[in-house]
């Protein structure tokens, strides 16, 4: 069965909407994004999320006593680091986890992020270059599923991938057949506008994914 992150949450409605959809996890951007939330308000959404739900805050670039700090502050389950080699290392991020104290979460990271093999989950996501400046995550992009399903044996094993990029109800199913990764991880995907995602869609998603697994077991 293929578990699904839903991310870039920013309203209560939303992530309650996620949880009764059935949700693996739920993700909540801390770093600079047009999706952006802030500590106070991660902490408060967090709360909402039942146990058996991971809830996960997004970084990029921030240093690890920062994302130390937050994730202490707000009580999330998890730590995405999205920044790949641009962000801090897995190791350093766990050191200042330890250090501050806080209790043992999960770690995503993004496939080129230094000691990816060592954290948890591993993310695939598309970037794009705006500025001069690359853009991780939540760009709408969607990955090359099926070059990289050619080059498997390159990728993290099915059962700590993560796939994003571009994900939507419509190539969802796609994405999956071609990798079948353990989870999707969907955003700009599902939304009216920025951070406020469309129940329809969202609905819409499940269910692509479902049907995307029954296929897999015919």
């Amino acid at each position: 069965m293929t578990l699904v992150k839903i991310c870039g949450l920013t309203r209560s409605q939303d992530v309650d909407t996620a949880v009764a959809l059935g949700a693996w996890a739920i993700g909540f951007v801390i770093t600079e994004s047009p999706r952006r939330t802030a500590p106070s308000l991660v902490a408060k959404l967090a709360a909402r999320v039942p146990p058996e739900v991971l809830s996960v805050a997004v970084f990029t670039i921030e240093k690890p006593f920062e994302i130390a700090k937050i994730v202490g502050r707000t009580g999330v389950r998890a730590v995405q680091l999205s920044a790949g080699a641009f962000g801090p290392n897995v190791a350093a991020v766990r050191a200042a986890l330890s250090t501050a104290g806080v209790p043992r979460v999960a770690l995503i990271a993004a496939r080129d992020t230094r000691g990816a093999e060592k954290a948890d989950f591993v993310l695939l996501d598309s970037r794009v270059i705006r500025h001069d400046s690359p853009v991780f995550g939540g760009t709408g992009q969607p990955l090359d599923w099926r070059g990289l399903a050619a080059s498997r044996k390159r990728l993290p094993r099915p059962e700590r991938l993560l796939l994003a990029g571009g994900l939507n109800p419509t190539n969802a199913p796609m994405a999956i057949r071609a990798l079948r990764p353990l989870a999707v991880d969907v955003s700009s995907g599902i939304e009216k506008s920025p951070g406020v995602k469309d129940f329809e869609k969202m609905k819409r998603l499940f269910a692509a994914v479902r049907s995307a697994d029954a296929d897999s077991d015919e």
